[in-house]
């Protein structure tokens, strides 16, 4: 993800900055700690390491939130969204002054690839311009929705006996990342593409409310939803204050429950209105797991299935005081080899668990259940974006129809759209649209009102 520095450039570099861009890329795993900034000092350009600015940028969705760094963030944005379009600077939606910065920015990375820095969208720019192309007997590539015209125009040159692309388009939520649905079916082969509408998810009133939505737009791809599960609602909007009262006071009729929201700020609002009431919020990651091991401990089986050493091997349980001496990495391996198998307890403990994790499955509570803040024998809360919730699912899924003013002014409609679509098809059995706070509000959403 670019070039290291001299170190008495990059010394220089991170105590005099006077220009610096996030740079913020398409695909690389955030976890690697790989160069975040591309840095212009004088005539000098850099890249500077930090560990920071991947914690800020763990997820791509802050590009959306109201979490601006300024212009050179909103311009870098820009530039790569253009360029995963296959397009240029004088293409951008920027006028006046922030067309500029837009210039400014592209010519800055130019500048930077001809010095030898590069990044995961230039890696897909050359590869188009070499013409690389590949083949198979079979090849089947998964969620096209998520293709930029870069990512499409090189699948697009895969040649084989069967090649199959699958997806929905109406779930083509990264437009600020260059996608667009329409020009996915330009690049690809229309004989090739298979669109999914049968929902093993959905329930048929939530099914409906989502072709609504759908059909608010200019432009959607060909089908309907179609389910095989009747029962469920989605519910008339309420006051944020009643949805959350009514979840946590009535936990077997809608158990887990997933808050989503159109940004950060959103989110966060209304996660800290969930603690102060008092519910059992999600905050690690891990809860989904603390819940199959806590149960597993409740109610112990006769043996260990193989499908319950993911809950065992997070990192909750840590290696060196629960686990022999590379057991956890063993067990992992035996999980993706044998995931439908099974094993005696005694043949466990032998050769993987310690006397300590015995006591605990046994039901000795240790210090990394009782300090933890949530209960996970009890429903819990998760909070995310709608773009964060794209793959995701729950029993009860509320719906933050509450906007925020630069949303309103500059989101676009069909995107907007899509992904009240996403974020509506993520409940299996109740979707409760609720606002915080009464201002601006979701045209899109069904049910918000505005």
């Amino acid at each position: 993800m670019g070039l290291p520095l001299p170190k008495h450039l990059s010394d220089r570099l991170t105590c005099q900055t006077i220009h610096s861009l996030l740079y913020r890329d398409l695909a690389p795993d955030r976890g690697l700690y790989f160069p975040k900034t591309l840095v212009k000092h004088g005539d000098r350009l850099g890249v500077l390491f930090s560990k920071k600015f991947c914690q800020q940028l763990d997820s791509g969705n802050e590009v959306l939130s109201d979490d601006w760094d300024g212009l050179d963030d909103a311009a870098y944005t820009e530039v790569q969204r253009l360029r995963a379009r296959r397009e240029t600077w004088k293409d951008t939606r920027y006028a006046g002054p922030m067309a500029d910065r837009v210039k400014f920015m592209w010519d800055l990375h130019t500048s930077a690839f001809q010095r030898g820095f590069w990044d995961f969208t230039w890696l897909l720019e050359r590869g188009i311009e070499k013409g690389i192309a590949w083949s198979s007997d079979y090849c089947a590539v998964d969620e096209i929705n998520d293709l930029n015209a870069l990512q499409a125009t090189l699948c697009a040159r895969i040649e084989g006996k069967q090649v199959e692309y699958v997806g929905d388009l109406d779930q083509a939520i990264y437009g600020f990342a260059g996608v667009d649905p329409q020009q996915i079916l330009k690049i690809l082969p229309h004989d090739t593409v298979e669109t999914m509408e049968l929902s093993h998810r959905l329930t048929a009133p939530i099914a409906r409310t989502a072709e609504y939505v759908l059909s608010q737009a200019s432009w959607r791809s060909q089908g309907v939803i179609r389910t095989e599960r009747e029962g469920g609602a989605y519910h008339d909007l309420d006051i944020i204050e009643n949805v959350l009262t009514l979840i946590r006071d009535n936990p077997d009729t809608y158990g887990d429950a997933y808050v989503i929201g159109r940004t950060n700020w959103l989110v966060g609002k209304a996660r800290n209105m969930a603690i102060e009431y008092g519910m059992n919020v999600a905050n690690s990651g891990e809860e989904d797991l603390l819940q199959q091991l806590c149960r597993m401990i409740v109610s112990p089986t006769p043996s260990l299935a193989h499908s319950s050493i993911p809950c065992l091997t997070a990192g909750y349980l840590a290696a060196g005081e629960y686990f022999k001496r590379g057991a956890k990495a063993s067990l992992n391996a035996l999980y993706a080899r044998e995931p439908n198998g099974s094993m005696p307890w005694r043949e466990f403990y032998q050769n993987y668990g310690t006397d300590r994790l015995k006591r605990v499955l046994a039901g000795e509570w240790d210090n990394w259940y009782r300090e933890r803040k949530i209960d996970p024998l009890k429903p819990i809360v998760r909070f995310d974006t709608f773009h964060a919730s794209k793959g995701m699912e729950a029993k009860t899924v509320v719906l933050l129809t509450d906007i925020t003013q630069r949303v309103e002014e500059e989101g676009i409609a069909d995107e907007e759209i899509r992904l009240a679509y996403v974020a509506t098809t993520r409940g299996r059995d109740h979707v409760m649209p609720a606002s915080i706070d009464y201002g601006w509000q979701s045209r899109w959403v069904a049910g918000s009102g505005k």
